[in-house]
């Protein structure tokens, strides 16, 4: 049993620090172009609908996605790769979310600790409603 298992660990180790193969530079965006570049972006773009009281919401909001990378059905998509050039994308996004996810984290926690100081053993009604003041 042990020789069976530590065949198991020998293969997990070997497959887990062997590295991945890797796609071909040319092909990670072959199909991507820049939103402005897009016909099918355009032909969106031009029917473009306002969704907040501001008459020109429609115009603006495409013209932030065109500096996008888009598919050939002229949807925006997301570059996750790490490049420097597509950072605003992805990565400002899910460090502000982490961020702000820690911050009410931070917040729930400190609440839990002061309410266990305050009431001792009726703490546990005070984490099901919160006493808001």
């Amino acid at each position: 049993m042990r020789r069976l298992f530590a065949l198991i660990l020998v293969f997990g180790l070997w497959f887990s620090f062997a590295s991945p193969a890797k796609a071909v530079e040319d092909n990670l965006q072959a199909n991507l172009v820049r939103c402005s570049d897009s016909p099918a972006f355009i032909q969106r773009a031009e029917n473009a609908r306002n969704t907040t009281s501001d008459p020109q919401s429609g115009i603006n909001r495409f013209e932030r996605y065109a500096q996008a990378m888009c598919g050939p059905e002229g949807l925006p998509h997301l570059i996750v790769d790490g490049r420097l050039d597509r950072i605003g994308d992805f990565t400002i996004p899910g460090i502000l979310f982490l961020y702000l996810a820690g911050w009410i984290g931070w917040a729930g926690r400190s609440y839990l600790q002061s309410v266990k100081k305050q009431t001792g053993g009726a703490s546990e009604l005070k984490e099901v409603v919160i006493d808001v003041p």
